[in-house]
């Protein structure tokens, strides 16, 4: 049996469920051999946490610079195996680092970077500077200004705090990631070898059957085409902005659906009640609102960005997997461009020039359509199936156990460590230690 350890944010977010929840949901489920302690800001360093960390096999801990966590890793460096209360031997914790942003290349659009902003582009930020940026159709305003001690912005604060994230993903055992890409980016800010790429996958059970409710557009015409994301997203949408107005004139009976964030200056050409917009919902109920919006085209511009390199393509799975199946037109870039197989799986874009284009073909071919979506739902399912997944992870977490008990075989004078003495360590450790967590 994997005894788990895990860590569950302050926010639930995306990440909380795809690289928390599913993986325990699918282990329960699947009746894996794994007892898992999830571990809350709340319960950081009271007795019983410390102890599931102690005794665990595997210490899966999502992205932080913590110098909790820094401090428990330097004592667990002195620890042997050990005698448990069954009198079998007990290993020290392997210690994964998980993530899924490149941390270290964070977006300035991304409200992250108030606490990780310290370049642009791989770019040092130089002490005392700041980062602009503006809309080109927006008439070149300023949209985002950060300005080092300006408003809680520090960049050699944010540049030790990535440090210490740096430090504990070298530390690790190993690190799990989300795409190659992600894995890339580990190797060339950490060094770190050790990777294993485990895929954002998809829960069936997730996607609400709506039993005979029916979600249906009122104008059975009607072309609704749905655009998510928050206001960190803007500079992935606003090159499109012409090409939006120009499709609107060029199709009368086009919807667009803005789900989280709205923009003037992507809305101003629009006709008027030709867009709707949708505030973000609670992340628990994300699936439950994603399948009342009937839309008949998922759109996922992506600027060429180092920060979204590492990205995954959970917009196209999200859409693909609904009861209806939802295509998706996005761009040839990033985990799009690995991951979609044009014309087959979805639809790839290079510029508004071909996003025009492309968008014309599946506006006026609903056959295209729900060919491309049915396509993308069976790759999906084949590719990112939780059920494929997850128990790939925990064979990798049994690998990663019988390595180290290879590498640190037991000797007598590794039963002088107790159980207790190293739970004690780590108690005097917490004392003080810095618990705050940045969001991601």
């Amino acid at each position: 049996m994997i005894q788990l350890y895990t860590n569950m944010q302050g926010k639930y977010l995306a990440s909380t469920y795809y690289r928390v929840e599913v993986p325990l949901l699918v282990s329960n489920r699947l009746r894996l051999d794994v007892a898992p302690f999830v571990s809350t800001p709340e319960s950081l360093n009271d007795d019983v946490d410390i102890s599931a960390f102690f005794n665990s096999d595997i210490a899966s801990l999502r992205q932080t610079p913590s110098m909790w966590l820094t401090e428990r890793i330097k004592i667990l460096r002195g620890f042997r195996p050990r005698r448990g209360r069954n009198k079998e031997w007990r290993w020290p914790p392997s210690f994964v680092m998980d993530t899924d942003d490149d941390v270290f290349n964070c977006s300035p659009f991304n409200p992250a970077f108030r606490v990780l902003g310290w370049r642009v582009e791989g770019k040092e930020i130089p002490a005392g500077q700041g980062v602009e940026h503006s809309h080109a159709s927006d008439g070149g305003n300023h949209a985002l200004v950060w300005k080092d001690g300006l408003e809680g912005f520090d960049v050699a604060r944010n540049k030790e705090t990535c440090a210490r994230m740096r430090e504990n993903m070298e530390s690790a055992d190993a690190v799990t990631c989300t795409t190659e890409a992600c894995a890339d980016y580990v190797r060339r800010e950490t060094g770190q070898r050790n990777i294993y790429v485990f895929p954002n996958s998809v829960l069936p059970e997730s996607y609400p059957d709506y039993g005979a409710v029916s979600f249906v557009k009122d104008d059975p015409d009607e072309i609704r085409i749905l655009w998510q994301g928050g206001d960190s997203h803007s500079e992935d949408l606003e090159p499109l902005s012409h090409a939006i107005s120009h499709l609107s004139r060029k199709y009368p009976k086009v919807k667009w659906i803005f789900w989280g964030a709205l923009f003037d200056w992507i809305v101003h050409d629009i006709p008027a009640g030709r867009y709707e917009f949708h505030r973000w919902v609670d992340a628990k109920a994300y699936f439950t609102k994603l399948g009342t919006i009937a839309h008949d085209i998922n759109i996922a511009p992506l600027a060429d960005q180092i920060f979204n390199k590492s990205k995954s393509a959970i917009k196209m799975y999200e859409s693909a997997c609904l009861k209806n199946p939802v295509m998706t037109v996005a761009q040839n870039f990033g985990p799009y461009a690995a991951e979609i197989i044009d014309g087959e799986t979805g639809v790839l874009f290079n510029d508004p020039s071909q996003f025009i284009d492309k968008m014309s073909w599946m506006i006026e071919d609903a056959a295209e359509r729900k060919r491309i979506a049915a396509n993308a739902k069976d790759w999906t399912m084949e590719n990112r199936s939780a059920y494929k997944t997850v128990p790939e992870l925990f064979k990798f977490y049994e690998r990663l156990r019988e390595e180290k008990k290879i590498a640190m075989p037991p000797t007598p004078e590794d039963e002088m460590v107790t159980s207790e003495e190293g739970i004690n360590q780590l108690q005097a450790a917490a004392e003080g230690a810095d618990h705050a967590v940045p969001a991601q």
